[in-house]
């Protein structure tokens, strides 16, 4: 499996985002919900404009189904901190040293 310092050398930071800095091995590529730990994709077929379900139709139905957050570089959704700035929201890892911002403009 690929590591975080292997996959990301010679990458451009973006603007509010931190290149990883902890070397740990790339999670899978899977999302979990928030509320029961089941996998869940996104389906685009579901409602005007998608919506995540669960995969599998064994998961007792819960009401809102929603992914956990996740680290867009290492995959990790238990280190991983949705945080609101001043100026830029941001996903920050714990586990890679990561930081996925976005600018929440004027």
């Amino acid at each position: 499996m690929a590591t975080t310092l292997e996959a990301f050398a010679g990458s451009t930071r973006r603007n509010y985002c931190t290149l990883p800095a902890i070397d740990v091995e790339i999670l899978p590529d899977v999302r979990h919900c928030e509320t029961c730990e089941a996998l869940v994709t996104f389906d685009q077929s579901v409602g005007i404009f998608g919506a995540w379900v669960h995969t599998s139709a064994d998961t007792p139905d819960h009401g809102h189904v929603a992914p956990k957050t996740r680290c867009s570089y290492c995959h990790g959704e238990d280190d991983a901190t949705y945080v609101q700035h001043a100026w830029f929201d941001a996903i920050e890892c714990a586990r890679c040293g990561g930081v996925d911002g976005h600018a929440i403009g004027d």
